[in-house]
């Protein structure tokens, strides 16, 4: 059986007060040489075992095809990424390190792609931090110009599973018992093209390529939701799953949760979206990515981009309906008129915590603080 089986990650979730105001549980800062004992420690934390079966014992880190995971940290070319308390407790750690041929390590790919390593304390997990300490590791390695990254995971442990492909990684191979994962990490902040959506959705559609290219991690979404306006049609299409993809002239540069407001005859908050990583283009390739999606109406979004050279479309991941929120008490008991286009709304504000409890009642998003 191969060891070597990697944590999953749990989700995001700050640490809110009762006032309803957000205090970091935990910090990310870069591993150092002196991180190293605690380094072996997450080396043995990271083995998987599956249920029923006997533990390992911490003497497997002294095989060979152990120890070279955290044996001398610090030579060129490692990087990780730590996880701690405010107190400076340690919690988890991510790591990569790069192999050669001749000393392949289970996720082993090729010399120029480094392989990662992630694990938490039993008491740090659930609280978002190994999707936090993932997404710094693989912002770090596109800054030190890595283009691909590669890890070995259980195929059975399905939660991990799931947190890697979030972030791109797919199979690759098998070693031994496990299943060997590579994302492509791409340039650092770079948006995906209409064209990759487009030749990547292939027969199995569009909706299909947004969740490949934009889908967002818990740790990369904004704090802050947005309020999007948008008229009724657009958002019936949205409600029925036909509209893929919300056109904009601009728009946030992450992804983000949105409350929609739907003009009138509807005129109030009436749901909720999870918006993915925006797809910014040229009118004539959003029109086509539009066309792609609602036959027809290629004419018409190509003459809403019309007067400019470059616009955004934004990815409609999930949409969820909630009790609506009237324009009259928008203004009246909140003081927040509608914006035109798109607005940040605080999330501790009155407001904010009025749309989360909105949205816990329609059974998905924060509970309120």
């Amino acid at each position: 059986m191969d060891p070597h089986k990697k944590q999953a990650a749990p989700r995001e979730r700050p640490t809110v007060d009762q006032g309803g105001s957000r205090e970091p549980s935990y910090r990310i800062r870069p591993a150092t040489a002196e991180d190293l004992p605690f380094l072996w420690d997450m080396l043995f934390e990271s083995l998987y075992v599956q249920e029923g079966a006997e533990p390992f014992d911490r003497s497997i880190l002294e095989q060979p095809s152990m120890r070279k995971y955290a044996e001398d940290w610090g030579r060129a070319g490692d990087f990780g990424v730590i996880a701690e308390a405010p107190d400076g407790t340690p919690l988890g750690s991510a790591t990569a390190r790069y192999f050669g041929a001749d000393n392949r390590g289970y996720g082993y790919v090729a010399p120029d792609v480094p392989e990662l390593g992630m694990a938490l304390l039993p008491g740090s997990r659930g609280q978002g931090i190994g999707t936090a300490l993932l997404e710094r590791l693989l912002d770090g390695l596109r800054e030190r110009g890595a283009r691909r990254a590669s890890l070995s995971v259980d195929p059975g442990n399905e939660s991990a599973m799931k947190l890697y492909r979030r972030f791109g990684f797919e199979e690759v191979g098998r070693e031994g018992t496990s299943i060997t994962l590579m994302a492509s990490l791409g340039k650092e902040g770079a948006d995906p093209t209409p064209s990759e959506a487009l030749s990547s959705a292939g027969e199995a559609g569009t909706a299909n390529a947004a969740e490949r290219y934009a889908a967002p991690g818990e740790a990369e979404l904004e704090r802050d939701p947005l309020i999007v306006s948008l008229r009724p049609e657009p958002y019936a299409r949205m409600l029925a799953g036909t509209k893929k993809h919300e056109f904009r002239r601009r728009f946030a540069g992450r992804p983000a949760g949105a409350y929609l407001y739907v003009s009138a005859p509807v005129g109030a908050i009436a749901a909720y979206a999870q918006f993915g990583r925006p797809i910014a283009g040229t009118p004539e390739e959003l029109a086509a990515l539009a066309e792609r999606d609602e036959p027809g109406s290629y004419a018409q979004t190509l003459a809403y981009f019309d007067g400019t050279k470059r616009g955004f479309a934004v990815p409609i991941l999930a949409v969820r309906p909630i009790a609506p929120l009237p324009l009259a008490d928008m203004r009246g008991t909140f003081g927040f008129p509608p914006p035109r286009s798109y607005r940040r709304l605080d999330a501790a504000s009155a407001l904010g915590r009025e749309l989360a409890e909105r949205l816990a009642a329609a059974g998905e998003g924060p509970e309120p603080g």
